[in-house]
């Protein structure tokens, strides 16, 4: 599936492992779950996921599904937040009884809906969110991108190799921003990088002129790293 986008990718690792889940079986379609945050603050990343998602059944689809059976996808808001996530989590597993779910959600969330999935032993795939506490849930969790540390430690090896030695962090305050910035910040040393100033903003904030002015008046930098995603 090399045409598939990274956020989709999940949902192909779903789909493999209900493969094994659903042989023999008479059911005519595999329902594979998928939460994002359709509404909120994060609607338009979670259009953008779930728009992968849907790319990713109609290939697989296309190409006879799983087990000569058609997937369907069962999709869940839950709003980017941990209070909707552990409703929607129970729903696809109790509910609809998916056999393998992918979260296309932030890591507040998703480690909310964890517990869920392993205590149901339906294979979780995390689509996107990097906290480590994910996938030590148990082992019905899986993880498709690389966990914000490592992310942050990568982005310090960037702004050196980059020939940059002073440097500005901008941080979201969420999982992703707080564990990408640690990363980076246990790796500069390391790399000669000297952190000259840090700043962090809410996920809500919309003005960003202050913080602009902030970062012109720190004169001494030479690059800047911004903490910011899921």
């Amino acid at each position: 599936m090399k045409s598939i986008g990274w956020k989709s990718r999940g949902l192909a690792v779903a789909a493999m492992a209900a493969s094994g889940l659903w042989a023999g079986s008479a059911a005519a379609q595999v329902k594979v779950g998928f939460n994002v945050p359709l509404t909120g603050f994060a609607a338009a990343d979670g259009k953008s996921a779930l728009d992968g998602a849907k790319l990713a059944v109609a290939q697989a689809n296309a190409n006879g599904g799983i087990g000569a059976k058609q997937v369907e996808l069962v999709v869940c808001d839950d709003q980017g937040v941990a209070k909707e996530a552990v409703p929607a989590a129970t729903k696809l597993v109790e509910k609809d009884q998916v056999v393998a779910a992918v979260f296309g959600s932030y890591s507040g969330s998703t480690r909310a809906a964890a517990s869920i999935f392993q205590a149901g032993k339906v294979p979780y795939v995390v689509a996107y969110a990097i906290h480590p506490e994910i996938t030590l849930a148990g082992d019905y969790m899986f993880r498709v991108s690389a966990m914000g540390e490592v992310q942050g430690r990568a982005g310090a090896k960037l702004a050196s190799d980059l020939g940059k030695k002073k440097v500005v962090i901008i941080t979201i305050k969420n999982d992703f921003g707080q564990s990408l910035a640690a990363g980076f910040k246990e790796a500069a040393p390391k790399f000669g990088l000297n952190i000259q100033n840090e700043y962090e903003y809410g996920m809500q904030d919309r003005q960003f002129g202050p913080l602009a002015s902030k970062i012109r008046a720190d004169t001494s930098f030479s690059a800047f790293i911004s903490a910011t995603s899921t």
